[in-house]
């Protein structure tokens, strides 16, 4: 259903199971989800932009996305993890 607009500037999930709803962030098509937080949010740092109709960028072109954006890593940790001669 949220997919189903031809914008896609921001939105929210709200959950009590943060895994669950950055799992469903990732499937929504928009520049920006926001996981139990406001739809928008405006950080200079931050690319402000959408998808579809929506744009692809406040600054209107692809060199913002570069300018804006950082390959990250987030990894979840599931289960218990022993680390030796840590007590």
């Amino acid at each position: 259903m949220a997919n189903d607009t031809p914008y896609g500037l921001s939105g929210s999930v709200f959950t009590g199971n943060l895994e669950r709803g950055y799992q469903v962030a990732r499937q929504i098509e928009a520049g920006m989800i926001h996981v139990n937080d406001q739809s928008v949010n405006d950080e200079a740092h931050v690319m402000f932009g959408g998808e579809k109709s929506s744009g692809i960028g406040l600054f209107g072109g692809d060199w913002a996305i570069e300018k804006f954006t950082r390959t990250r890593w987030i990894s979840i940790q599931h289960q218990y993890r022993d680390y030796p001669g840590v007590q």
